[in-house]
């Protein structure tokens, strides 16, 4: 799993996940090289690279790595908890942004 930026880190690390880091220097327009462009053409951060999967957003990420790495669990389940499945989102994205 490869992650380019620092914020959406700390799901992986509470489950133990193994990824890497990248430092994108923005002053130097480093998030509009060839390669973050690739990833995602608007050249923002943080981007998520796993397998065959290419995440751009926030929440997107939070609930990926909770669905694919599903254990320890860190979030209520969609199906079984849509309104505390919602609030995660909605205070995970209001916590790191």
């Amino acid at each position: 799993m490869k992650t380019h930026f620092f914020l959406n880190f700390q799901n992986r690390e509470e489950k133990n996940l193994k990824y890497e880091t990248r430092l994108v220097v923005l002053k130097m327009d480093e998030h509009n090289s060839e390669e973050i462009l690739r990833l995602n053409p608007r050249g923002e951060l943080p981007i998520l690279q796993d397998v065959d999967a290419v995440l751009h957003e926030e929440s997107a990420m939070l609930q990926y790595v909770e669905q694919y790495y599903p254990e320890p669990k860190l979030m209520p389940h969609p199906d079984t908890d849509k309104k505390l499945f919602s609030e995660s989102l909605v205070c995970c994205n209001a916590f790191f942004f």
